[in-house]
């Protein structure tokens, strides 16, 4: 495929909210997008948390200061839980605003990310080259790897995926028109939770019901 150097948010962004087709004949309502029946999310959990796996998760962490430092995305405190940021600034009105959890970053911030990964190299250099609050934040004691490290490794993949405009675009879009979350709704990206590693549990599920007395759940009308 051919194309140019430098995409854009908001064209990419009008791309696939075509493809979503929000506008879609919904046959059976209520409908997520292209017509496909979904119970309404907003309705059924008006608030709480949402919390993003796998392939959300490959995309926006990695995007992420080190957790603990100030968040370069749109100045809030990154995995605050309470106490002072640590940084010296003096800063309490972003640390006020953070989110508690520890991995978490209002749906709004990652429509913020995308417009930076979509701006390209220029961009991305500002924005996690080595000079950046994003590398500087590894600086502190007990950081897993160094400013140049984390610097070097997310440019590296973001040279490497052409395709991550798009991918965070798409998460973005399938977050606000999809399932319509508000912009401020917290989403929460992570790996593990209490040392287990989350993966699609609908496999695990249907062999958990394959299992039980060798023939299977049968259920009665």
């Amino acid at each position: 495929m051919a194309g140019e150097d430098v995409g854009g948010f908001e064209h990419c962004n009008r791309i696939v909210e075509l493809v979503m087709a929000k506008d879609a004949v919904c046959k059976v309502k209520p409908c997520s997008f292209n017509g496909v029946y979904q119970p309404n999310i907003l309705n059924t959990f008006p608030s709480g948390g949402i919390l993003a796996l796998s392939y959300f998760y490959d995309r926006i962490f990695q995007l992420l200061p080190a957790q603990g430092s100030a968040h370069p995305v749109s100045g809030r405190a990154w995995g605050w839980s309470g106490k002072p940021n640590g940084n010296g600034n003096g800063n309490t009105k972003s640390v006020k605003s953070a989110s508690s959890e520890p991995s978490s970053l209002p749906i709004s911030d990652v429509a913020l990310l995308a417009d930076r990964v979509c701006e390209g190299p220029e961009s991305w250099k500002e924005h996690w080259g080595p000079s950046s609050p994003f590398a500087q934040s590894f600086s502190a004691k007990g950081s897993t790897k160094t400013p140049e490290e984390a610097s070097k490794e997310i440019l590296a993949e973001l040279d490497d995926r052409p395709e991550y405009c798009l991918d965070l675009t798409f998460m973005h879009a399938l977050l606000r028109l999809g399932y319509e979350f508000g912009s401020e709704r917290n989403v929460r990206v992570e790996k593990k939770v209490d040392g287990v590693e989350l993966g699609w549990c609908l496999g695990a599920v249907i062999a958990m019901l394959l299992e039980e007395g060798g023939e299977g759940v049968q259920c009665v009308a």
